[in-house]
């Protein structure tokens, strides 16, 4: 299913100035003969001071850099980066997804996807808790044990 360029950017922009139903947004790879400054970009809205940002994230090789911008910067920004020559967008809603893939000749294909539940509620957290393994705060079992071995060595979170 071909789409003019306009009517995909459209529907791509309203997906993500739909606020606090937006998951995230992702483009990324690149067009057939075309460069990219950037590997990947993710778009997702951030509740910062009370107030509705969205986080924009742009991957390079080496480094990523992340900016909040305001609902009256942001439509602007997702502009700029439809204006680039990315060959996937995907847009995750609360609701479904919508995919975007640019084919060689230029053609919009685009997919979407209902969700089988619905999310009740979107993370719209600024800074987010690492998942990690093990906590700091907890002992962990094997500290403990390499404790009883060792008893020269004390683990951290023993220490007083």
């Amino acid at each position: 299913m071909s789409q003019e360029p306009e009517d995909y950017a459209k529907r791509v922009l309203e997906r993500i100035l739909a606020g606090e139903s937006l998951v995230r947004a992702v483009f990324s790879g690149r067009q057939s003969g075309a460069t990219l400054p950037w590997i990947k970009v993710i778009v997702r809205p951030v509740r910062i001071k009370g107030a509705l940002h969205w986080q924009v994230s742009h991957f390079d090789e080496e480094k990523d850099i992340t900016k909040n911008y305001a609902a009256d910067e942001v439509g602007g920004k997702v502009d700029e980066l439809l204006a680039l020559p990315f060959k996937n967008i995907h847009v995750e809603t609360a609701t479904g997804s919508l995919d975007v893939r640019i084919t060689k000749k230029g053609d919009a294909l685009l997919r979407e996807t209902p969700v089988a539940e619905p999310r009740a509620t979107v993370d719209l957290s600024h800074d987010r808790e690492k998942k990690k393994v093990l906590s700091a705060g907890d002992p962990a079992p094997f500290r403990l044990r390499l404790w009883k071995r060792l008893p020269d060595v004390r683990p951290l979170s023993l220490l007083p």
